[in-house]
């Protein structure tokens, strides 16, 4: 999806290392590389399950 995005994007904050993280990795590079540069900060959420289904906790 971000191989979309209309950006020149650099993963400053991810998932991990890249030998660590299957995507969003530390230094990955994002977007059409055709824009504007900028740095990509990643949170991974905890909790995916219950947040799709829209429980708490």
């Amino acid at each position: 999806m971000f191989d979309t995005v209309n950006v020149d994007g650099t993963v400053v904050i991810g998932e991990g290392e890249m030998d660590e993280a299957p995507m969003l990795y530390i230094g990955e590079r994002v977007g059409t590389g055709k824009s504007v540069q900028v740095d990509i900060a990643v949170d991974p959420l905890e909790g995916t399950n219950l947040v799709a289904k829209g429980l708490t906790g």
